[in-house]
C-alpha cells in the first residue's frame, strides 16, 4: 500500500484574495456619506455596472432586487445581505428610521398596527427623505428602497404584534 501524498507539515500555498464587491468597499468605510456614487472611478464603475449581481439603472443608480424583503424562502431577500453594508452601518440606519417612524406614531401621523399599505404615503416619503439627508448613500438606490424595506418590516412586524 502506498503512502498518501498529503503529509502533515507540507506547506499549501493560500489562495489569492479575491476583491469584496465594489459596494462593499464604499459602504464597508466610515465615510459611508460622502462617497457619491456616480463620482467612482470608471473602470470600478463600470465593472459594478457590468456585474450580474447588482442590477442598476441607466443613471448608475442600484435596483430593487425582485421580491420582498425578510422573505428570502418564498422568492424575496434578507435585506442585510443584499445591501452587504458594514454591520454598523446598517444598525445605524435601521435605528434611525425605526425611531422616526415611532415620532411619527406618536403623532399619529402614522397608525399603529398597519402595514406600509395603510399608511398615509407622504409621511412613509418624509421617513424616507429624512432617512436619505442623514445617509447619503441611500442616494444611491433607486427610490431609496432600503429605506422603504425597512420601513415595511418594521411596519409589518408591529401590526402582527412582533415589535414595539
Amino acid at each position: 500500500m502506498s503512502s498518501p501524498s498529503y503529509h502533515t507539515d507540507t506547506i499549501y500555498p493560500l489562495p489569492k484574495n479575491v476583491d469584496p464587491p465594489f459596494c462593499g468597499v464604499i459602504f464597508n468605510s466610515q465615510e459611508w456619506d460622502s462617497v457619491p456614487f456616480i463620482s467612482v472611478l470608471p473602470s470600478i464603475r463600470n465593472r459594478l455596472l457590468d456585474s450580474s449581481e447588482y442590477h442598476c439603472d441607466h443613471h448608475g443608480l442600484i435596483s430593487k432586487p425582485p421580491g420582498q424583503a425578510g422573505c428570502p424562502g418564498r422568492g424575496g431577500y434578507n435585506l442585510r445581505a443584499v445591501l452587504r453594508w458594514d454591520i454598523v452601518l446598517y444598525s445605524a440606519v435601521q435605528k434611525f428610521i425605526k425611531e422616526r417612524i415611532r415620532h411619527y406614531m406618536e403623532q399619529r401621523s402614522l397608525l399603529r398596527g398597519l402595514t406600509i399599505t395603510k399608511q398615509p404615503p407622504e409621511t412613509i416619503s418624509m421617513i424616507q427623505d429624512e432617512a436619505k439627508q442623514k445617509f447619503k448613500l441611500l442616494s444611491n438606490y433607486e427610490g431609496n428602497w432600503p429605506s422603504r424595506d425597512i420601513i415595511a418590516t418594521y411596519l409589518g412586524n408591529t401590526s402582527h404584534g412582533k415589535t414595539g
